[in-house]
């Protein structure tokens, strides 16, 4: 399993690329969750690492895998290709598997045109990629792949509603030891869990809606962190793109921690519309951040894109936050197709208001095989691979409603540079570092603001 090498600190994983603002790294969820398929397994992240593409290479050609499951991303495909390509020439025998966010729209004629590539995983929670080296093809799902006699074929069923139950657990054993580093734990010791996979919410701009929807049993999550309590880990982030999306599964998960007697601290994403009956019962099962996806300030903007909840309901959730003591992430995407510059001060003057203790202003970019960008090609939009598409804002390719994309990133840095440079803010900051890491975790962020 491959992490690729990269010019900058990418975050390939989930479908949703982009480059790290604050210098952080956590484990690759896609790789992570095959990670329990295999026997015979090796890992390499050299992003972690900090691997140039000939040190990764040189490493690769002294294990010389049978195949490789690598991670590709809009936000570093050519680079991706490039060093996909020369480990192909390397080792010509060496099957090699990719998924990302790049690939989601895979067809035969793109993949013709990329004769290093033998399959597109496009979905890493099944058991695809295991059932494709075997030669199992008869069992793919949701695949496109080189066959037998080098035929491309699509393979695409109809996606997962439901309990996800034949999912090995994963081995975080291999994942601990790289030395990750999340903004929002409280300890170094922590480990990344996914309770489900997909989102049930239909928001135009995202991609998760269009992958499914599909839990683990409850009792297998707890079983996991039961174990990866053993192994010494304090802190869980639970990478689930809306943790608590069912209230009766949020609720009985949250008691079965507690039953447990976990004692784990842990944060997550979710909706505000979603986990506020739940705040309280979150915060006595080891909860202490939020991060919430607030998008906008505006109520208009929030139905056009169908994200199903208002102002009012995101004021009385991070009201509620506060009172109970849990840190909250308030999450903006500027930019959208029908946003001015007007519209975006707004959103970070709204930002400002609400007060939540942290803020992620993102730069919104059309994500493959997402519903708004199919939307926005039937009107004409064509872009082509090489363009990178990174959400964080480090680099902006596309234009905003009247917008350049210079005008549209120098917005995002104002919204940084208007939340972050407050002196009370700064203040409140340093009123809640409690240890060394707590400093060292607020000294990364500061930098990212600064010098993103």
């Amino acid at each position: 399993m491959l992490n690729p090498p990269g010019l900058k600190l990418y975050l390939r994983d989930y479908y949703c690329s982009k480059v790290a603002k604050a210098h952080y790294s956590y484990a690759p969820i896609d790789l992570l969750m095959l990670s329990g398929r295999f026997e015979d397994l090796d890992f390499i992240d050299a992003i972690q690492a900090r691997l140039t593409p000939k040190s990764c290479l040189d490493l690769i050609r002294r294990k010389a895998p049978a195949a490789i499951v690598s991670l590709v991303s809009a936000v570093s495909w050519s680079e991706d290709k490039e060093f996909l390509s020369a480990v192909k020439r390397m080792l010509p025998q060496t099957k090699i598997l990719v998924s990302g966010d790049v690939v989601l729209e895979m067809d035969e004629g793109r993949m013709a045109k990329a004769p290093w590539l033998d399959a597109v995983i496009l979905d890493f929670m099944n058991s695809d990629a295991l059932e494709y080296l075997r030669g199992n093809h008869d069992r793919i799902q949701q695949m496109v792949f080189r066959d037998q006699e080098g035929r491309i074929i699509r393979r695409t069923s109809p996606r997962l509603y439901g309990a996800i139950t034949d999912l090995p657990r994963p081995r975080h054993e291999m994942f601990l030891e790289q030395g990750y580093t999340y903004p929002f734990v409280r300890h170094r010791a922590f480990a990344t869990v996914q309770s489900d996979y997909g989102c049930p919410f239909p928001c135009r701009f995202c991609v998760m809606a269009r992958l499914g929807y599909g839990q683990r049993p409850v009792q297998e999550v707890i079983t996991e962190l039961q174990w990866l309590k053993e192994l010494g880990v304090r802190e869980i982030y639970f990478n689930d793109q809306t943790f608590g999306a069912q209230p009766a599964r949020l609720e009985q998960l949250c008691r079965a921690m507690m039953e447990a007697g976990l004692q784990l601290g842990w944060c997550c994403w979710s909706r505000v519309d979603s986990v506020y009956p739940h705040l309280e019962l979150m915060k006595r099962a080891g909860c202490h951040t939020i991060m919430f996806g607030v998008e906008s300030a505006s109520d208009e903007t929030l139905r056009f894109y169908r994200k199903g909840f208002t102002q009012d309901q995101v004021q009385e959730t991070f009201r509620t936050c506060r009172e109970l003591g849990i840190r909250t992430l308030a999450a903006y995407l500027l930019g959208l197709p029908n946003e001015d510059a007007a519209m975006i001060m707004r959103t970070i003057e709204g930002a400002v208001d609400l007060g939540s203790d942290f803020a992620s202003f993102n730069v919104y970019v059309p994500r493959q095989n997402s519903e708004l960008r199919q939307e926005m090609a039937l009107n004409g939009l064509h872009l082509e691979e090489e363009v990178v598409l990174d959400q964080s804002g480090h680099t902006v390719a596309l234009p905003g409603k009247g917008l350049s994309p210079q005008e549209l990133k120098s917005l995002r840095d104002l919204a940084m540079r208007r939340y972050y440079l407050r002196p009370p803010y700064i203040l409140d900051r340093l009123r809640g570092v409690r240890t060394w890491y707590d400093l060292s975790t607020l000294f990364r962020i500061a930098s990212s603001m600064l010098w993103s």
